[in-house]
């Protein structure tokens, strides 16, 4: 029992001094929306946040007319949140937990422009990220997830 203990222990110690530390940014795409990803990384912990920050043309209403109709875009964006595990010094990958939300824009143009934001649908997403260190400092990200399908990013070591 005791060999159980203290070869989990070097395991944990030896993850945690390989454990990064990084910021990021770079682009991913959610349903199929190209957005802005952040990304920061300490200790092995990550948290990434990825949205569009997209609107309608005009003023933001609250409420539909007779002449609302739904645009082809949408307001999406993602939190994630999970654990870099490192394989080497330069390269680390990390199991991906996160919500993201998702609403339809639709466009009014009667009288003068407006828009307003359908209903939220919110969905888990469950993905992958890893990460490659190029020169000790420089590095990039790449990640796959169910909501957020695509991301890229370049990652600043701290």
């Amino acid at each position: 029992m005791k060999k159980v203990i203290l070869t989990i222990a070097m395991v944990a110690l030896t993850l945690g001094m390989n454990a990064q530390t990084f910021i990021g940014v770079g682009v991913s795409t959610i349903k199929q929306q190209t957005s802005l990803s952040i990304d920061f990384a300490y200790d092995g912990y990550y948290m990434g946040f990825s949205s569009n920050y997209a609107t309608g043309d005009g003023t933001e209403l609250n409420y539909a007319t007779d002449s609302t109709y739904a645009t082809d875009s949408s307001k999406v964006s993602v939190l994630n949140f999970g654990y870099f595990i490192p394989l080497s010094k330069t390269i680390s990958i990390a199991p991906i937990l996160g919500y993201g939300s998702s609403s339809t824009i639709f466009q009014d143009p009667v009288g003068f422009n407006t828009y307003f934001y359908g209903e939220t649908e919110g969905a888990v997403n469950l993905g992958v990220k890893a990460t490659y260190i190029i020169d000790n400092s420089v590095g990039f990200m790449i990640g796959v997830g169910t909501f957020e399908n695509l991301q890229a990013s370049l990652v600043i070591k701290l």
